[in-house]
């Protein structure tokens, strides 16, 4: 939805652009964005040498591609990066002791 809105409107109506809204929903908006996470996303892969994995062909170009979520590894660090608590400890804690292992080996 935002994607796809974003090369149709401008970025300050790409929430709003395809729909006419009756009156602001402040709330509603809010809840809408607090869905902009990085546990939330979904990555986009383009590229042959991940051919083999890739399943779906862009309507446009015919490129092959893959939409998935991203390993549990780089979930965790990028709501790291964003400031995020990402979700399940136990994943936290292997990371956290694979990291210590590797800067010691």
């Amino acid at each position: 939805f935002l994607a796809r809105g974003l090369q149709n409107y401008p970025p300050s109506q790409v929430l709003s652009a395809p729909a006419k809204l009756p009156a602001p929903d402040f709330v509603q908006a809010a809840e809408l964005l607090d869905l902009l996470s990085a546990l939330n996303v979904r990555v986009e892969v383009f590229a042959k040498c991940f051919a083999d994995r890739c399943v779906d062909a862009d309507p446009w170009y015919g490129g092959r591609y893959l939409k998935t979520p991203p390993e549990g590894s780089w979930r965790i660090l990028w709501s790291r990066a964003a400031g995020e608590s990402p979700a399940g400890g136990a994943e936290l804690e292997q990371l956290d002791a694979e990291g210590e292992a590797a800067n010691r080996g």
